[in-house]
């Protein structure tokens, strides 16, 4: 499954209360309709919104305010999004890509296997606790929320147990996200310009992917 182009957003239509359906990145940004995110977990749920935001902001980043407005306002040209999903390698964000799948490391070495539940908070290991949860149930996951799930635990989970080093700030951020009339409004009203990202990073920062690649393609090089 590919987040570019693929159906993997979970909906509802007419403000969270219609039809349940999942739709792609592009339908999002370039479709007129009142969507929701639903899932059956709040955590996943915000996780979703900022996983959608981050793309936003990565992949269509606005110069400023006057931008970003126009953004809010008007759907993005089919044109405006093949050239902004355009400007990274489409399987960079193939969760299946035999090189650099979505959010994930090949070849790491660890004394034991790190069981996928880690990734669900509050879902156990084990057999013994069937009567709130069905033993394998999580074989079930789908694409979607396996993407969901994979960014929750990088950004909000990101120390994860088991041995493994905390991020490079320390513990999880608290967010706070403004909601939006929908969802698109919601990713729009979160997303925030080159000005300000100038004002954080510093005067000098140039926005280009090319050269500015996610982790799990470009890896951190410990000192």
């Amino acid at each position: 499954m590919n987040l570019l182009c693929d159906p993997w957003i979970p909906v509802r239509s007419d403000g969270g209360t219609g039809e349940f359906r999942q739709i792609t990145y592009e339908e999002l940004l370039c479709q007129e309709a009142n969507w929701q995110i639903s899932l059956p977990r709040d955590d996943l749920e915000m996780a979703c919104l900022q996983l959608l935001t981050c793309l936003t902001q990565a992949l269509f980043l606005p110069s400023d305010y006057k931008m970003l407005r126009r953004q809010i306002n008007s759907l993005l040209s089919q044109e405006e999004f093949s050239a902004g999903s355009g400007q990274v390698e489409p399987r960079w964000f193939d969760l299946s890509d035999p090189k650099t799948p979505f959010m994930q490391t090949r070849g790491v070495n660890a004394d034991e296997v790190t069981p996928i539940q880690k990734l669900l908070v509050g879902m156990p290991e084990g057999n013994n606790h069937s009567f709130f949860n069905e033993v394998g149930e999580v074989s079930r996951l789908g694409a979607g929320c396996t993407a969901i799930a994979l960014f929750n635990q990088a950004v909000n989970s990101p120390s994860f147990g088991g041995g493994f080093k905390g991020g490079l700030r320390g513990g999880a951020p608290v967010t706070t996200l403004v909601l939006g009339e929908n969802l698109r409004d919601s990713v729009w009203r979160n997303v925030i310009t080159l000005d300000r990202v100038k004002d954080r990073v510093g005067k000098h920062y140039k926005y280009d992917l090319s050269k500015d690649k996610p982790s799990w393609v470009q890896p951190i090089q410990g000192k």
